[in-house]
């Protein structure tokens, strides 16, 4: 019926004669309209996609020789902030502007410009969940240029893409699908009407590469008690990575095969092996900073960085001996005996005429006094001053015996400790040296200079096997993790047997996430799930099943390691000082009683 009105109206033209002007006109009306009925279905286009998840900008990449003008002109009316660029222009979107909440519109006119491709991939750099439309005109080959666009995406890592070849109207669209592999579905057979795709949350079990760094609490191998002995894992880390598997339905794959006992990798060894892209998720976690949070999960865990210190033990019985006979208690006596003897020496040569110089060193009448003993005095031409001076030698002789006797006793019953090293200066003038990983020592000499720090440097399988057995010889590097579980353990003990000073801490805070490959395709989901591991507790309940499997493997133990002293009796090794010193006196008697044999001796001849 239309048709006939359109002939009709044709010849009624031509009659009047004016046919020729109002044909062009007709022609360029219907010609209009039949655009604009095109652009108001890319703009309706436009419109689903935001109603289905809301974006807040648009970023245009436009091939230099694109015709559809108009196309390009509905997408610079849409009402958001509009990004246009070209190949030969290339930014970090994510670093100059911050919003990865946009849609990516990408123009091609005819063949596939592999710069156009690169443009938009550096600029998409860590922002792989943006969504991309691929706006195609004048290609011929429609499967060679799909397959080249499946290609790139594989090889960008881009996973949210649909491509419309203009002449074909929006309705014909190509969506990908990037799981299990990378492949392309049409309109007919897609399932629902959505456009984009969350397609981690069914990785349709995908392959992905792991790797695990054996340091528990986050990760650790055991075998069970089957008789197959199959190989366990447990820990922090790893049943992180083990419930990303399950809840995206992916599989797991060690890089190479675990075995328990085996030389335990350090987890920055694991963490190369990420760059590399030989590893999809590691079973271990990195610390980041500036940039490197880019190629990052979102936080897993809050840890200090500190120094693990022994606590001071009491003194040995042995030892309480070299501290009741310190240079104060012998200058004490030195100097009391060569004062009251000088003084002694004077009142005899003044009041008797004698003097011996001898007796101005070890003067039989004081020194015993002096010492608390019982001594002789002279029996004849005795002064008052003697007398004095034998009173004298009395209260000192009973202040210092008196004073030996209440210190003896206070070390015997309550040992003083030995000095608790608290800093790092602390640290170096003590035996106990710090035993650090070695490729931990990149951390130490970030913070410290490697002179100040007294450190024995060893492999990580080695450090860890000491440190779990809590020997007391060593300070350790340890994170909040690690010393979690030992403080645990020494909470059974009588005396706890390490601390962490808080002028030891090497940084009172660090951040550390999962390190993940270059722009890679797993980071949403990932952060998505750590978020709800936090909310829902699940590392709590995974440290207390890691504690209790470590307890079954007998790998730490609360047997009490550091029992109450008890009082003992004395022995021949705990009264070494009582033996030197009546050695080295009768060594300086006998010394002494040869020498005056030798004098003796002499003056007869």
């Amino acid at each position: 019926m239309s048709s006939t009105k359109e002939l009709l109206l044709l010849l009624a033209m031509f009659v009047s004669g004016t046919w020729s002007e109002h044909l062009i006109d007709y022609l360029t009306t219907q010609q209009h309209s039949k655009d604009d009925e095109f652009m108001l279905t890319y703009e309706n286009l436009l419109w689903d996609i935001w109603q289905e998840q809301p974006f807040e900008g648009l970023l245009i990449v436009q091939h230099n020789d694109i015709k559809e003008v108009e196309l390009l002109k509905t997408l610079c009316g849409f009402p958001l902030t509009k990004i246009i660029i070209t190949k030969d222009v290339v930014f970090e979107y994510k670093h100059k502007i911050g919003n990865s909440n946009i849609l990516a519109v990408i123009l091609v006119s005819g063949l596939m410009d592999e710069k156009i491709m690169e443009a938009m991939a550096q600029t998409l750099n860590y922002m792989r969940q943006v969504r991309i439309l691929w706006l195609v005109e004048g290609v011929s080959d429609k499967e060679g240029f799909l397959d080249t666009i499946l290609n790139k995406s594989r090889l960008y890592k881009m996973t949210n893409v649909i491509l419309n070849f203009i002449e074909s109207q929006p309705g014909q669209l190509y969506f990908l699908k990037p799981y299990p592999n990378y492949h392309w579905i049409t309109s007919e057979n897609k399932e629902d009407d959505l456009y984009y795709h969350q397609h981690w949350r069914n990785l349709e079990n995908t392959t992905l590469v792991t790797y695990a760094d054996q340091i528990s609490p986050h990760s650790f191998l055991y075998e069970d008690n089957n008789e197959k002995k199959n190989i366990r894992i447990n820990g922090l880390v790893a049943r992180m990575v083990l419930l990303f598997a399950e809840h995206f339905n992916a599989s797991l794959q060690m890089y190479q095969p675990l075995q328990v006992g085996n030389q335990i990798p350090h987890f920055s060894i694991i963490n190369d092996m990420v760059d590399a892209n030989l590893l999809d998720i590691p079973m271990a976690l990195d610390s980041a900073y500036d940039d490197r949070w880019f190629n990052m999960s979102d936080v897993y865990e809050l840890s200090a960085i500190m120094i693990m210190v022994p606590l001071s033990k009491q003194l040995e019985l042995r030892e309480i001996f070299s501290v009741l006979l310190d240079p104060y208690f012998f200058g004490c006596l030195v100097a009391s005996s060569l004062l009251l003897s000088s003084v002694h020496c004077l009142i005899d040569f003044c009041v008797d005429g004698f003097w011996q110089y001898l007796n101005l060193l070890l003067n039989d009448k004081v020194l015993p006094g002096v010492l608390g003993q019982s001594c002789e005095m002279r029996s004849k031409h005795q002064w008052a001053s003697h007398r004095i001076i034998y009173l004298l030698v009395g209260f000192v002789g009973l202040h210092i015996s008196t004073q030996f006797s209440a210190r003896m006793n206070s070390l015997f019953t309550s040992p003083p400790y030995h000095r608790q090293i608290r800093t790092f200066e602390d640290q170096r003038g003590s035996p106990v040296k710090l035993l650090v990983d070695t490729a931990d020592a990149y951390k130490l000499s970030y913070y410290y200079d490697e002179k100040n720090i007294d450190a024995i440097f060893t492999n990580t399988s080695h450090m860890l096997e000491v440190r779990a057995s809590l020997n007391t010889s060593y300070c350790y590097l340890a994170r909040s993790s690690s010393w979690n579980v030992i403080n645990q353990v020494q909470s059974h003990f009588a005396n706890k047997l390490f601390y962490t000073p808080e002028e030891m801490y090497i940084l009172s805070m660090t951040i550390w996430g999962f390190k993940l490959q270059f722009n890679s395709p797993f980071r949403e989901p990932l952060n998505d799930l750590i978020h709800w591991v936090h909310a829902y507790g699940f590392r709590q309940a995974w440290y207390r099943s890691a504690f209790s499997d470590l307890l079954k493997l007998k790998w730490i133990s609360l047997r009490n390691l550091n029992p109450m002293v008890e009082l003992k009796v004395f022995t021949a090794h705990d009264l070494f000082w009582i033996w030197m010193l009546l050695v080295i006196g009768l060594s300086c008697g006998g010394v002494v009683f040869m020498l005056e044999l030798w004098f003796g001796r002499k003056q007869r001849i």
